[in-house]
């Protein structure tokens, strides 16, 4: 009897312990498909989104802005993220060992990113860097130019003293450059020009087109090179038109009308 008790015993803890399973020596996790930005707000998502795209440290801080909008006519809020990457541009200067000169063009360069984040998704851009001085952050403000459904994205940025806007829409849950034109041009100096802005019913479809006119404006003096990335001149619009840009949406790009 006592034999039948042990052997009982034994078969009964045979049948309840599971082994683990051996793992083959060359097993690698599936890491393709883990979401990094899992449990993450939306602000930390998108400060990791900017470290990953721009090769950013953890430790190191980040100069970005974030600008709201409805860009692609569904109910959700959608975002444009800028980043300015001052510090790197003068970190690759020195390296360069052309500071000085460098420094007189404003580190001109591809140290301005702008980002777009879709509302509804939730997915994010690649970092698109428009070519401009990192001395002066790019400037968002938004337009009902495409539709009045949705809000289309100007991007202004400064090279030297000279000031441009481009124009950005959604097309696929994507920003399309569709257009650049220039806001002013040799502020401070004696040829200084600039222009204002304004957006009238569409030539050939019924996305509107892109009038620019000669403004007038004070000519500042500056005391400093740094004060011409910070100066917003006061343009006024006159009567002469300088460029008439029309629509074409065969090919999603604006043309100058001759």
């Amino acid at each position: 009897m006592k034999y039948f008790w042990i052997l009982t015993l034994i078969l009964f803890a045979g049948c309840t312990e599971t082994e683990e399973p051996e793992l083959p020596e060359d097993f690698v996790p599936d890491v393709e498909n883990v979401d990094p930005f899992e449990g993450l707000s939306k602000v930390e998502t998108i400060e990791l989104h900017i470290r990953r795209e721009l090769t950013i440290s953890p430790d190191e801080p980040i100069d970005y802005q974030i600008y709201e909008a409805n860009c692609d006519g569904d109910d959700s809020l959608d975002a444009v993220i800028t980043v300015n990457l001052l510090e790197r541009a003068v970190d690759d200067a020195i390296k360069s060992g052309n500071v000085a000169k460098k420094a007189a063009l404003g580190y001109m360069g591809n140290y301005n990113y702008m980002i777009y984040r879709d509302g509804f998704s939730g997915k994010m851009s690649s970092a698109r860097p428009i070519a401009s001085s990192p001395k002066a952050k790019l400037k968002v403000t938004f337009e009902n130019i495409r539709s009045e459904r949705q809000k289309d994205i100007l991007v202004d940025h400064r090279v030297l003293n000279a000031a441009y806007r481009n124009f950005f829409t959604i097309t696929n849950g994507n920003p399309l450059r569709v257009n650049q034109v220039k806001l002013f041009d040799g502020m401070g100096t004696k040829d200084a020009v600039g222009f204002a802005l304004e957006y009238e019913e569409g030539t050939i479809s019924q996305v509107k087109d892109i009038k620019s006119y000669v403004g007038t404006f004070d000519n500042p003096t500056f005391t400093s090179s740094d004060e011409v990335y910070t100066f917003e001149p006061d343009i006024k619009k006159t009567g002469q038109l300088q460029e008439h840009w029309f629509f074409n949406p065969n090919d999603m790009k604006y043309y100058l009308k001759k």
